[in-house]
Parts: structure tokens; C-alpha cells; sequence
């Protein structure tokens, strides 16, 4: 007697349901109801990867995107506030720079200062241009074009270069 029942339930629930998907939901699913299901679904999806990769699949779809957008903000800081300057930039000539001059050891201070400035400034303009070359107005000048395209090939080839020096 008990499983008669439990069917005709589950059955009525069936119904219910075959015909509220049918009627209701086809009308609501284009709308907004879609809209937010695909909304939760991905906010899930997003923090799942996140907790077991530690990034989400959308944000490799353009990294080179993401990765100057991330860095940007902090390659002007470090222009902005910077406290020392990496050895690189230094040109001593197999001296160290305690052995050298106080006259000779300020101007390559102030030399390497400048490289630095000049490095980080092609590293900037070359996070920029990847960010907004979507947004920014079409180069008709192929000249102009080239010369762009090797100032930006020189700011990422300093980036990579230089990378292990980005810090303050």
C-alpha cells in the first residue's frame, strides 16, 4: 500500500514537473532565469578553479592580456619609488664600485640611473600598447607602424631581460 502511494507521488511530481518545464520555463530560460542560472554557474566554475588551480580557464584565454595588466601597475611603481638600482645598469669595467672614485663612482651612479629610468620606460610602454593597442587608433603609416612594433619588441625583451631586477 505504501509503495502504491510513493508512486502515484513520485508520478504527480513528474507531471509537474514535465509540464512546468514545457509551459513555464521555455518562457522564462531566454529571458533572465538563463541569464542568472549562466551567471551562478560560472561564478562557481570560476571559484573552483581558482581553489584547485590557483587561476581560472578564462584568464589564460588572452595571457598576454592579463599578464600586462597585472604587471602595469606595479612596473610604475617601482618607476616611481624606486630606492636602488639593479648591478646590471652599472658599466665598471671588471672594477667594483668601492674601488672606483667618489667623482667617477657619482657619475655612474647618475649614468645607471638613467638606464634604468630608460629600461623601465620601454618596459611601460610596452605593457601599455599590449593593454590598449585594441583601443588605440589604427597606425595607416607603415613606417610609424614598424617603429612602434620595435619600440614595443624592445620594452618586453627588457622585460625579460631585466625581470629578475623588478624590485624597489
Amino acid at each position: 500500500m505504501y509503495y502504491y502511494f510513493t508512486a502515484i507521488i513520485l508520478w504527480s511530481l513528474s507531471i509537474f514537473v514535465i509540464l512546468f518545464y514545457k509551459s513555464i520555463w521555455r518562457r522564462f530560460s531566454s529571458r533572465w532565469w538563463g541569464g542568472i542560472y549562466i551567471d551562478f554557474k560560472h561564478w562557481f566554475v570560476h571559484r573552483y578553479w581558482i581553489f584547485t588551480k590557483g587561476y581560472c580557464y578564462c584568464l589564460s584565454w588572452s595571457a598576454n592580456y592579463n599578464i600586462a595588466k597585472f604587471s602595469l601597475p606595479l612596473i610604475k611603481e617601482i618607476r616611481a619609488n624606486k630606492d636602488s638600482i639593479p648591478m646590471a645598469c652599472y658599466d665598471v669595467d671588471g672594477q667594483t664600485l668601492s674601488q672606483l672614485s667618489k667623482e667617477r663612482s657619482d657619475e655612474l651612479d647618475k649614468k645607471a640611473r638613467q638606464k634604468w629610468d630608460n629600461i623601465l620606460d620601454s618596459i611601460i610602454f610596452a605593457l601599455e600598447y599590449c593593454i590598449e593597442k585594441d583601443g588605440m587608433e589604427p597606425i595607416y603609416n607603415w613606417e610609424k607602424l614598424k617603429e612602434v612594433e620595435e619600440r614595443v619588441d624592445l620594452g618586453l625583451q627588457n622585460f625579460g631581460t631585466y625581470f629578475q631586477n623588478l624590485w624597489t
